[in-house]
């Protein structure tokens, strides 16, 4: 958009602008392999205690904030650092650990379990350029939110989970 070389964007964003507003949020969760004992216990959710000490498969275009589960005091060990989501969730299916992602990323081949005590979420939005007019942006805006977010990935900046 500074370039000029595009007028919108669906993107992750913080806040609505005078050239941004937010189309929905996206909760973070563990995503299991079904085999994992923490997905085997027939739970609703876990704890930030049950991830102490678990492998983790981390997603290196990651909108979490640096130091989220160190935070915690949780004892991490990475086991892998995926440059691309579905390389994550290969990774997550085979067991070579478990992530912590956005909802919205989890598959029928993995466990989405919402984790007590993690608040965090990534808004999904659409930001654009001051110069483009209401009746360019407006049926992107509508097209966007009718999708359900599972349907959209958004672009993510890139930065360390951890």
């Amino acid at each position: 958009m500074k370039q000029g070389r595009i007028d919108a964007a669906r993107t992750v964003g913080e806040a609505e602008t005078p050239t941004a507003r937010v189309l929905w949020r996206d909760t973070f969760v563990a995503l299991l392999p079904p085999r994992h004992r923490l997905a085997q216990r027939g739970r609703s959710s876990i704890t930030l205690h049950d991830l102490d000490g678990e492998a983790l498969v981390l997603r290196s275009i990651c909108e979490m904030k640096t130091g989220a589960l160190r935070s915690a005091f949780l004892s991490i060990h990475v086991a892998a650092r995926a440059v691309r989501d579905d390389l994550a969730l290969r990774l997550i299916v085979q067991g070579v650990g478990v992530a912590i992602a956005p909802r919205s990323l989890a598959t029928d081949e993995v466990v989405a379990m919402p984790v007590q005590g993690l608040e965090l979420e990534r808004s999904i939005g659409l930001r654009w350029r001051a110069q483009c007019p209401e009746m360019l942006r407006a049926p992107v805006f509508e097209v966007f939110r009718a999708l359900p977010c599972v349907a959209v990935q958004a672009t993510l900046r890139n930065q360390t989970c951890i």
